[in-house]
């Protein structure tokens, strides 16, 4: 592919077939890596410091309108208007 373009191989990929376990352990590593960050994607969902929705608690994603329902009362009780 990098020939395709006329550019030259980069340099670790010349002694990959030497240490071939070695890029091997490497990517294996990178992937699980970017499974486990992939597999967390947690997020909080907060309104004047009230956690309207936590994912890193519960694990789970919110149901369709209920951080909206949760925003709402959370509003009306500090008296703004939620339209």
């Amino acid at each position: 592919m990098l020939q395709a373009v006329g550019r030259p191989p980069f340099e670790f990929m010349a002694e990959m077939p030497t240490r071939i376990m070695y890029h091997i352990g490497a990517l294996y590593g990178l992937n699980a890596l970017a499974d486990c960050l992939k597999s967390i994607n947690a997020f909080e969902v907060v309104y004047n410091g009230k956690v309207l929705h936590s994912k890193l608690k519960g694990g789970d994603f919110p149901q369709p309108g209920q951080v909206a329902r949760q925003l709402k009362a959370a509003m009306s009780a500090e008296g703004k208007p939620t339209q």
